[in-house]
This record gives C-alpha cells, structure tokens and sequence, in this order.
C-alpha cells in the first residue's frame, strides 16, 4: 500500500514555524534529531496527521489509531540512507523544506538475499555515536551501508516536495536519499503501529 499527496497542509509554513522553535535530541535511528512526540506538543496537529495519513488507505471508514509522531531534522552524511524497514504497520513521512528536499524510495529484496539486522544495529550505533568514531570507522559504516543496499532493486521513488505526503506499508523496505551538502532536511515522520476500524 503506496500513496502520495501533495499540498496535504493548508498553511504548511506555521508547521515549518513550529518545528523551528521546539527543541530536539538525537535518538540514535537517523543521522538527526527528532523532537518529543508530537502528540505531547500538539495534539490536534497530531489527529490530523494520523487521519491524513490513515485517509490514503481507509477512506470511508472511522479509525481509531495509536502512532508515534515527530518532527525530524536531517544533516548530511553520506553513511545515511540506508534500505530498512520500519516497524509499524504505516509509515507517513511529510517534507518541510520550503526549498524541496531529498525524498524517499522503496525498494524489493534481491532472490537469495537476506536482511542482516545486526547490520542494522551497527548503523544505530553510528547514528547515535558518529561524533566519536574515526574517519577509519566511518569509511567501514559506509561498506557496511554499500553491502546492505547492494541486497535490494528499487521500485519507486518520491522526490520531497514541500508540503508533500507520502505514506505506505512500513513493512516495505525503503530509504531516505542522501540530502545535498549544507542543506538540511526537515520532516513530519509518523509510525502507525495499530488501528481499529469502528463500526458505527
């Protein structure tokens, strides 16, 4: 389940805006930070999101839902952008860079090939840690990213336009591209990890 929609937020600078003013930590599953959970800073920006997000695939029906929501800021580095998956059942990612920003891709695993998770938690060693290890150490990150995504073929692929929506199964392997230098990437990341469909 794949879906995309552009222009999701009316006034999508007063997010921009509120992203700017609140404070974040590094969390150790991005080469970036993310903020408290949405729903501790703004409940109702929260519903609606989940409901924009959870309307691309049940739009008929009224749902109940519990994710976990941020906002994300990205730095460059080239050991991100690794192929993985989430553990939700839909991930909804936003792109607030008024300037555009680098998007998301999906991707299928190869025949006989097998997704290595301790690999994985190497790579959230880094993210968490990257100011402590050596150039050596971060150049055996980087084979390890290369070994990883050598793994996979991509299928599709979104480009991070402003103030666009892009939601799927979180089960589907997929990856943030690599930003440009000196360029930041700013987010709405939400995890939907279960949903109920409410009868009326």
């Amino acid at each position: 389940m794949i879906a995309s929609r552009d222009g999701i937020f009316k006034h999508p600078n007063q997010l921009v805006k509120l992203a700017n003013k609140i404070d974040y930590s590094n969390v150790g599953y991005t080469r970036g930070v993310r903020s408290k959970p949405l729903h501790e800073i703004d409940n109702e920006l929260f519903q609606s999101i989940n409901m924009k997000i959870l309307n691309c695939f049940y739009q008929d029906s009224k749902i109940e839902f519990f994710a976990r929501t941020y906002f994300q800021k990205n730095d460059y580095d080239i050991n991100d952008g690794w192929v993985h998956q989430d553990n939700c059942m839909f991930t909804g990612i936003v792109y607030l860079n008024p300037d555009n920003t680098s998007g998301t891709s999906l991707y299928n695993i190869k025949d006989n090939c097998s997704f290595n998770l301790e690999d994985q938690h190497r790579k959230h060693d880094y993210f968490k840690n990257y100011d402590k290890y050596s150039e050596e150490q971060k150049k055996e990150i980087q084979e390890l990213k290369i070994k990883n995504n050598s793994m996979f073929y991509k299928t599709t692929s979104f480009t991070g336009e402003y103030n666009r929506l892009v939601a799927f199964d979180g089960q589907m392997f997929h990856s943030s591209e690599v930003q440009e230098k000196d360029k930041g990437r700013l987010i709405l990341i939400s995890f939907i990890e279960k949903i109920k469909v409410v009868s009326d």
